[in-house]
């Protein structure tokens, strides 16, 4: 319980003298009934230079600090016209929030935004912008002649717009030459290739998958040093039925790839006999801006 010892009235102010649990206090009542305290002990305010008051504002000079709570929580000035918040955590609760700088504004570390983003203008980055949604990069369909078991089947010189797919290598896109490795599609900007979906029949049961080899391809003289790595292969699919269109897919790939890098499409025979396959295929990407 707060006991006031003696109070005295000094023009507009009103002063008292109180004790509560166990601390002295001084209080200072205005005529719009704003209330100080300052306190004596650890509490105490030693000084009233640096905290002012005119009767409408409230100001800490230097570099005084408002703490919250503790010694971790608090508002302060770091230099003339600067205000910086010091906290763990901060939240702020509103329906709107308006920031309102003359130049810029600078989130300095990673930024998540849960909805949606909405800009009048431009947004420009000096890095890579990632999206989370899966592109169509292109789509083809084939077929293939007589595959022999364990063997890739791929587009032949005349490229995937040649739906009759000629080249058979046991080592996939790896097996070209340096004059065949033209055949894949051409990437027309930076992307993370996530994988493919479709269909494929066989006329013969058995275990098939489909596969996407990539490359760096570097111009001229150097074509001689492609290496192809086989960056999406589909779980094989099990056509227990001959003739049947079966379905495959995957989007778990990470495989970064830039403007220009090819992407050969393979079917792959595991069903232990020759056959013919025939299918369709869409590969997709998340695009890299």
């Amino acid at each position: 319980m707060q006991k006031v010892f003696h109070g005295i009235t000094f023009g507009r102010f009103y002063f008292s003298f109180h004790k509560d649990k166990g601390r002295e206090f001084l209080s200072a009542v205005f005529a719009k009934h704003e209330t100080f305290n300052f306190g004596a002990g650890t509490g105490a305010i030693t000084s009233s230079t640096n905290l002012t008051f005119d009767d409408t504002d409230l100001s800490l000079a230097g570099a005084g600090k408002m703490e919250f709570r503790d010694t971790g929580a608090y508002i302060h000035s770091t230099d003339t016209n600067d205000l910086e918040i010091v906290a763990t955590d901060m939240e702020i609760t509103a329906t709107n929030i308006i920031l309102d700088a003359g130049t810029s504004i600078a989130l300095e570390q990673d930024t998540t935004v849960t909805g949606d983003l909405t800009t009048t203008g431009n947004i420009y980055t000096s890095g890579y912008s990632y999206s989370d949604n899966y592109e169509s990069l292109c789509s083809g369909s084939f077929k293939i002649s007589s595959l022999a078991d364990g063997t890739y089947g791929m587009p032949g010189n005349q490229g995937t717009s040649n739906t009759n797919w000629g080249f058979e290598y046991t080592n996939g896109a790896s097996g070209l030459g340096n004059t065949s490795q033209h055949i894949g599609h051409v990437v027309p900007y930076d992307c993370v290739l996530v994988g493919v979906v479709g269909k494929m029949r066989a006329t013969s049961a058995g275990n098939w998958s489909f596969s996407l080899w990539s490359a760096d391809l570097v111009d001229g003289t150097n074509a001689a040093s492609q290496t192809w790595t086989e960056s999406i292969n589909t779980v094989p699919v099990n056509q227990s039925s001959a003739s049947r269109v079966y379905r495959f897919a995957t989007t778990t790939g990470t495989t970064y790839l830039e403007q220009g890098d090819s992407i050969i499409p393979t079917a792959l025979n595991g069903s232990g006999t020759e056959s013919d396959v025939y299918g369709s295929y869409t590969i997709m990407i998340k695009r890299v801006n």
